[in-house]
């Protein structure tokens, strides 16, 4: 699984290139700084060659450059996410986004995903796990023969995890999410925002099970 970062700037979430067959990103950020997302992606791929985006949940900082996104892919480029995140973008309304001054895309998700679900990804196939807790609609993409996470906003490097203070946070959802995903063995971690674990991550994951429950 070839995998590359567009880091994220300002409220931006990270941005994920992964290549392959099935060449595919992973969030999207606010949509704010599309321009310099999508010059970076073109160093890695022609953006025509993109067949799907995933969403790993709904709130504005990884969903909101959906729609720009599609504009340079094409019309033919498959989104995924989970049922809540779903139905956001079809309300197609956040205060978070207008805050900031931007404004959440109305569109309709192609493909609901969550619970035991597999996407194929760049060469892998990828399983996806519910994660509730930073939101309703947090997913995970786990491919089990590189062993590497996106793990959206439920956990970080060094052992950060999620706020859950938001509408539909859950602090007892979220641990228990944290608690799960200390159950695989992650090799490389790639989080929603900060840096990127190529290695090692159960380290990092194991210090985050430590802080959540330290925390409670």
């Amino acid at each position: 699984m070839q995998i590359f970062t567009i880091s994220g700037q300002g409220y931006d979430s990270n941005v994920f290139v992964v290549l392959g067959r099935v060449p595919t990103v992973v969030d999207t950020g606010t949509g704010l700084n599309s321009q310099s997302v999508v010059e970076v992606l073109r160093r890695f791929v022609d953006p025509g060659l993109i067949q799907q985006v995933v969403l790993t949940h709904e709130h504005y900082d990884h969903v909101g450059g959906v729609k720009s996104l599609m504009a340079v892919c094409g019309e033919d480029v498959q989104t995924f996410a989970h049922r809540e995140t779903a139905i956001k973008l079809r309300k197609g309304h956040s205060a978070f986004a207008e805050m900031l001054g931007g404004t959440l895309p109305r569109i309709e998700v192609d493909e609901e995903i969550g619970e035991g679900d597999t996407l194929h990804m760049g060469d892998g196939e990828v399983e996806v796990m519910s994660t509730p807790g930073h939101s309703r609609g947090s997913i995970c993409l786990f491919e089990p023969l590189k062993k590497v996470l996106f793990s959206g906003d439920t956990v970080f490097a060094d052992g950060d995890f999620g706020r859950f203070d938001l509408p539909g946070g859950d602090y007892m959802a979220l641990r228990k999410s944290i608690e799960r995903i200390g159950s695989w063995d992650v090799v490389g971690l790639y989080p929603g925002h900060g840096p990127v674990v190529e290695d090692d991550a159960e380290r990092h994951i194991k210090r985050a099970m430590y802080n959540v429950v330290a925390f409670g």
